[in-house]
């Protein structure tokens, strides 16, 4: 894994775009496991 780029892809514009939708994707999985707690404590 030394020296071996944590998102393969063809040069840094699409290494930058798979880190972003990596990313988003993390954050709207963290909005509805939010929205989801919320509605079981109210």
């Amino acid at each position: 894994m030394v020296g071996q780029p944590f998102f393969p892809a063809e040069n840094g514009v699409d290494q930058l775009l798979e880190i972003i939708k990596v990313e988003l994707f993390s954050f709207f999985v963290f909005l509805n496991n939010t929205s989801y707690l919320l509605a079981l404590i109210l």
